[in-house]
């Protein structure tokens, strides 16, 4: 059998998490603005959280680079089940620590922690706080060694 009579089959996955990543970044590289919600799956989809966490991640770092920064407090308003979801805001707290540290502030795990604290509606339970733990315990770890 040749090269030329192989089966050249492509296999696409339909709606998987990574097709809804590159749509997004494409549009931010066309565009200046770009709504998530234009860019998320049915509320019902399996991966729904999963796609919000890293399009939120996505825009943080985009409106870091472009020195529009946007508080954490805009999309735990706006997306309160994703900020319900201890290991999603772990990541997105994270990313945007990292953002602040790269942008040349010196925020604190305590501070970010009680930003976060005093930002979430009463009543509502909110993974922030484990989150900026989690963050102290990843920075203690990645100290400098003198």
């Amino acid at each position: 059998m040749n090269s030329a009579s192989r089966n050249m089959t492509v296999r696409l996955h339909q709606n998987s998490i990574a097709d809804y990543i590159a749509a997004f970044r494409t549009a931010q590289d066309l565009f200046e603005k770009v709504e998530i919600a234009s860019f998320l799956p049915p509320h019902d989809h399996p991966h729904y959280l999963e796609i919000l966490s890293e399009l939120v991640r996505l825009e943080l770092a985009r409106s870091w680079t472009l020195g529009k920064p946007i508080a954490l407090a805009f999309y735990q308003a706006r997306y309160p089940d994703l900020f319900a979801n201890a290991a999603l805001v772990y990541k997105i707290v994270v990313e945007e620590f990292r953002l602040r540290r790269q942008a040349g502030e010196r925020p604190t795990p305590r501070n970010t922690a009680n930003d976060m604290i005093s930002t979430a509606t009463i009543g509502r339970r909110f993974a922030f706080p484990v989150a900026c733990r989690a963050i102290g315990s990843i920075l203690f770890w990645q100290r400098p060694k003198y």
